[in-house]
């Protein structure tokens, strides 16, 4: 995001960063935060109770959303832009 959605202040615009983003190893990564993160969110009662209120149900569901919308599309957004397009692809 960082690299082609960021802002220059100063010296070279972000475009030119030099570093690239490794698909391969980022879906991994992003399958891992799924497996991990997000599993233990099913198993931490003081988690679980964050989700009974409009922030913990709005964290959760984008922030997955947000992931599945990477694996699938191979582009990293923001999570608002995930829930967009969940509403499109995603049956009701």
């Amino acid at each position: 995001m960082l690299k082609h959605r960021g802002i220059c202040l100063i010296g070279l615009p972000p475009e030119n960063l030099a570093f690239t983003v490794d698909w391969n190893l980022l879906q991994r990564k992003m399958k891992e935060n799924l497996n991990s993160y997000w599993v233990s969110w099913t198993r931490s009662p003081s988690k679980l109770a964050y989700l009974l209120t409009d922030s913990g149900i709005e964290w959760a569901v984008l922030g997955v959303l947000r992931l599945f919308y990477v694996l699938r599309e191979h582009e990293i957004l923001w999570k608002t832009e995930a829930g967009r397009y969940a509403l499109v692809y995603l049956p009701p």
